[in-house]
């Protein structure tokens, strides 16, 4: 439950840059060190980790939405990269993280290895190339002696991709657009493109994919610019809670560290009746 909270307050900051997609990793790593005292090494490991099986999910799904909007040639005149080979080669990214620590390589760790002397004798950076090694060795040793713990959790994005699949065709009902599961498909595919661009919150171009991408389906733009808009909401009610959970986890933690309580020490009678 509490690492759920701090998952989040990492979307709440990431909803908030540019992509929408990244962002709040430092805060997830923070929250974690911080209040469970979890070495920072293992922290940025966990995070890494969690967020290449989630880009992996995503792209899986990305990959298969293409595939579905080519079959359904919503937009014929959109060469084959926007809807097929772009999805895919983003697939590459997480699996190609995934395989490095499959096979036990450490690719960051080297390239900083190959850092100019003069940079690498810096203290800061000594310690980043430390944290980087450790946090590489982590993710590789979980990779290569839990194989069962990655494929569970690919099982886990899957179920939550189902969710999201159900939770738009509420969305979908509840504005009276009956779409079959391909063209409801179809149309998260756009949604999710949108939020790849680097734009804070995809600001404008998420409610633009989705009139785009009704309008491909037949229905007009006030179909899609309410879609967006309730989306929009959704996202918006979502991160501003991450936000707010954030900022009081991050303010407790303050308050914890300015009052420290001995909890070893006895409670001193107060001279009442014993």
């Amino acid at each position: 439950m509490v690492t759920a909270l701090y998952r989040l307050a990492g979307y709440g900051v990431s909803y908030f840059t540019p992509g929408s997609q990244f962002g709040g990793e430092p805060v997830m790593i923070f929250l974690l060190y911080r209040r469970q005292r979890i070495p920072g090494a293992v922290c940025t490991a966990s995070v890494v980790l969690d967020r290449s099986l989630e880009l992996l999910a995503d792209f899986v799904f990305l990959a298969a939405g293409g595939l579905v909007v080519a079959n359904l040639r919503l937009f014929p005149s959109w060469p084959p990269a926007t809807t097929i080979v772009l999805p895919l080669a983003l697939l590459l990214v997480p699996v190609f993280l995934l395989m490095t620590a499959w096979l036990g390589w450490k690719p960051l760790t080297w390239l900083l290895s190959r850092v100019p002397s003069r940079l690498r004798s810096l203290p800061r950076f000594a310690r980043l190339q430390n944290l980087t090694a450790d946090a590489e060795s982590y993710t590789t040793d979980l990779c290569r002696r839990r194989p069962l713990a990655l494929v569970v959790a690919l099982l886990l994005f899957g179920l939550s991709w189902a969710a999201q699949i159900a939770e738009y065709s509420l969305s979908l009902s509840f504005l009276g657009l009956p779409l079959g599961l391909k063209e409801t498909i179809a149309a998260m595919t756009a949604a999710r493109l949108a939020i790849l661009l680097p734009i804070p919150g995809a600001a404008g171009v998420l409610e633009a994919s989705q009139v785009l991408a009704l309008q491909a389906l037949g229905y007009g733009p006030a179909a899609g610019i309410s879609l967006g808009l309730l989306m929009r909401a959704r996202d918006l009610l979502i991160a501003g809670s991450g936000l707010w959970i954030g900022s009081l986890l991050a303010a407790g933690d303050r308050t914890a560290e300015a009052n420290p309580v001995d909890s070893a020490r006895p409670v001193e009678s107060d001279g009442g009746p014993g």
